[in-house]
């Protein structure tokens, strides 16, 4: 399934073009996660100046795949963290 320039295979979420060096692997989708936000993509949302629409892509990517694996373990509350603080990099 593909969002944008990323997308969500059986190994995990990838990016596509110009943000093709980016993955975040199946294993690792629950370990990036404290307790306030998701690490991986507040780290993603730092390099590159990314855009609002590429920032929500990745963000729909990482729910979809969270939910084709199994992964339960992020929280409504960290996605909204998560978005505020890349909107904040963002400026």
């Amino acid at each position: 399934m593909k969002f944008g320039n990323w997308e969500v295979t059986d190994k995990g979420v990838f990016g596509l073009n110009a943000m093709k060096r980016y993955e975040i692997i199946r294993e690792d989708l629950q370990l990036l996660i404290n307790d306030e936000y998701i690490d991986k993509l507040i780290h993603i949302s730092e390099k590159d100046g990314m855009s609002k629409e590429e920032i929500f892509n990745l963000n729909m990517a990482y729910i979809y795949a969270l939910g084709k694996f199994g992964i339960v373990k992020v929280t409504e509350v960290h996605m909204q963290n998560t978005t505020k603080k890349q909107l904040e990099i963002i400026g």
